[in-house]
């Protein structure tokens, strides 16, 4: 369900806005709604990586479904509405902006892009193994 071919007038605004402050570190925007899926951008080199539709989109329905679980947690967390989620890889950073039960926005990016949060996090993940008896192998350097 996906219509690479052609971006809609009101995603271009967003597209522009994502390349300036990315630049050539935006990897994937991709938007949803009920009927599917359609790519904003993707990098020549992500593409290579999910060669065919088929693999993206698995990708979007595990995003879609675990928005969900997140959404669920705002009457329990007592923090506000949930605005995005961000999951860090060692090759990606991605962030999930849902918009309601139906549609939403997957946008990644370069670890590099969210250097202020990758060092947070890497940091953290040093000190919480460092005293714990869980272990991580290969704690990524951002």
């Amino acid at each position: 369900m996906n219509d690479e071919g052609s971006i809609r007038r009101e995603d271009e605004s967003l597209l522009d806005f994502l390349r300036s402050k990315a630049g050539r570190s935006l990897r994937t925007v991709v938007r949803y709604d009920s009927e599917g899926y359609r790519f904003l951008y993707q990098r020549t080199d992500v593409a290579d990586v999910y060669d065919g539709t088929e693999t993206f989109e698995e990708v979007v329905k595990q995003y879609r479904e675990a928005e969900p679980t997140e959404s669920d947690k705002q009457g329990t967390l007592y923090v506000g509405n949930h605005h995005v989620t961000v999951r860090l890889y060692d090759d990606a950073a991605i962030l999930h902006f849902p918009q309601g039960e139906e549609y939403g926005t997957i946008v990644s990016v370069d670890p590099n892009v969210a250097r202020g949060l990758s060092t947070f996090t890497s940091d953290c993940l040093e000190r919480i193994f460092q005293d714990s008896p869980q272990r991580v192998e290969n704690i990524p350097q951002w």
